[in-house]
């Protein structure tokens, strides 16, 4: 691959823009995350009366997972992006959710998140901390917003991206999951668990629990 497009992959898949290669993106999105959104919810076991929040939710996959287990509890579910490109996908499939206030999206990064302390049961993302430019700032975030006993959880598929990464398309990011548990553990979270899952496709998952003093 040209470095002109793998460059151009590579910011994109950290944060699809509306040119071509946002298109190229977000559609891929939209093909090979399913499974992994899908997945990333029913690990999170959201109950119908939780609140939750996705970052980094891309095209809504993961949303439209976890409100189908909210919409007839108390719950809530929460998103936020900082792709605007991605943002109006979500909003344009999630319209009637977001209408009846069982969806709410925000524009807004992982490193200063718009919401009260204690405020999330669960939180999970898919494919997102490999961009986190201050993995501690993130997670202490993240610990910030959390309930204490809540569930972190995220999602991936090592293999594609190490192919990824061997097409030199991750020049933005670094996926490296011993790096991303060390954070966790750094910024009191507990019971860090990485797990092998096969659902049509083997991939990944990591699990924590947030740890409050």
């Amino acid at each position: 691959m040209g470095q002109v497009v793998a460059k151009q992959v590579s910011k994109n898949l950290a944060r699809p823009d509306s040119g071509p290669f946002g298109w190229l993106v977000a559609r891929k999105f939209l093909q090979l995350n399913k499974v992994l959104e899908v997945n990333a919810v029913k690990v999170c076991d959201i109950q119908p009366d939780d609140k939750v929040l996705e970052v980094g939710f891309g095209p809504g996959l993961g949303l439209q997972a976890a409100y189908k287990r909210v919409k007839d509890g108390k719950g809530e579910v929460h998103g936020i992006e900082i792709s605007e490109r991605m943002l109006k996908m979500a909003e344009g499939s999630l319209s009637q959710e977001i209408l009846a206030k069982k969806v709410q999206l925000k524009f807004c990064s992982v490193k200063k998140l718009p919401y009260d302390p204690n405020y999330f049961d669960k939180i999970f993302h898919v494919n997102c901390y490999y961009f986190w430019p201050d993995l501690d700032m993130a997670m202490q975030e993240l610990q910030r917003v959390i309930k204490p006993q809540g569930k972190l959880v995220t999602t991936l598929n090592l293999e594609r991206l190490k192919e990824v990464k061997s097409k030199n398309m991750m020049q933005c990011g670094n996926f490296d999951p011993d790096r991303y548990m060390k954070a966790l553990e750094r910024n009191g979270f507990t019971n860090i668990k990485m797990a092998d899952i096969k659902d049509k496709i083997a991939f990944q998952s990591i699990t924590a629990t947030a740890n409050k003093n």
